[in-house]
């Protein structure tokens, strides 16, 4: 998966749980009460990529504490120590940029 100038939040066990590649960057990546990432991957070469975003701190020992990395796989320093300029959008504007020509429509 790979995710970019996004936010990223929420989650009763974890916000992000991961047993697969992940790349994430240019995003908020926030604390929601719970770990904020659960990596449980052992495979070689798989990695949870989350170097280079915003984690609702500056301070790297909460980031780490936020982080159940039992098999090394998560990448999470350097980091933002403050937030990313971010733009809001809304569905219907995601929507909107299709045209119309999704699946079952006809193309004008």
């Amino acid at each position: 998966m790979e995710l970019t100038d996004s936010v990223v939040e929420g989650g009763t066990l974890a916000t992000i749980i991961s047993s697969a590649d992940v790349y994430i960057r240019g995003s908020h990546i926030l604390n929601a009460g719970a770990l904020t990432v659960l990596g449980v991957t052992d495979t070689p070469g798989m990695a949870i990529d989350l170097r280079n975003n915003w984690w609702g701190t500056s301070d790297p020992a909460q980031i780490e504490a936020w982080i159940d990395d039992e098999f090394g796989t998560v990448l999470w320093d350097p980091f933002n120590g403050m937030a990313i300029p971010t733009q809001s959008n809304s569905i219907g504007k995601l929507k909107g940029n299709f045209g119309g020509h999704g699946f079952g429509s006809s193309p004008e």
